[in-house]
């Protein structure tokens, strides 16, 4: 029932003028096992239902979800809140034992994917946590960013996993 905000708080969004939409579900995190994801789902406020959501802000319309297998090399976009349009590559999936830390403490993430950026600029950074992850090439949803390293590495999950866990389907 939390309002979301656009932009978000940090960035000067205030209720209720820069509401958009409610939190309708998240997927709990938890100490001393491993978590799936990190994973939340709002309802969009009638007013924005017409939105252009699978538009990629100028890299074109998402096209669906991407193979359920993403492997070792594979070139990946996304379009975060603090680095914008960014390009990497996947070094890792099926990824056990990622480690990030949270007010509740320090969470594990198994199956997990990591990613480092094909460019000198990071592949993401503080903020940019939530953004869609897509193939570069044909635009298809991969992944959910939720962590990054100093190493420059981000940690996001399979989209499918990220779906399943919040019972909801992409919409493209």
């Amino acid at each position: 029932g939390d309002d979301i905000v656009q932009p978000g708080r940090v960035d000067g969004g205030r209720r209720p003028e820069a509401r958009v939409s409610v939190l309708e579900s998240f997927v709990p995190l938890v100490l001393n096992a491993p978590c799936v994801a990190d994973a939340a789902i709002a309802r969009v406020d009638a007013a924005f239902e017409d939105a252009p959501y699978a538009s990629l802000k100028g890299e074109g319309t998402l096209q669906g979800l991407g193979p359920e297998f993403i492997d070792e090399g594979t070139l990946v976009s996304k379009i975060g809140r603090t680095t914008g349009v960014t390009r990497g590559k996947i070094t890792a999936f099926e990824l056990d034992n990622v480690e990030v830390r949270y007010g509740l403490g320090l969470v594990r993430f198994d199956n997990q994917i990591e990613i480092r950026s094909t460019t000198r600029r990071p592949f993401s950074q503080g903020g940019d946590s939530g953004s869609l992850i897509y193939t570069t090439r044909d635009r298809r949803a991969v992944a959910l960013l939720f962590a990054g390293n100093d190493d420059g590495l981000t940690y996001a999950t399979p989209i499918r996993a990220a779906l399943d866990a919040l019972n909801v389907d992409l919409l493209t």
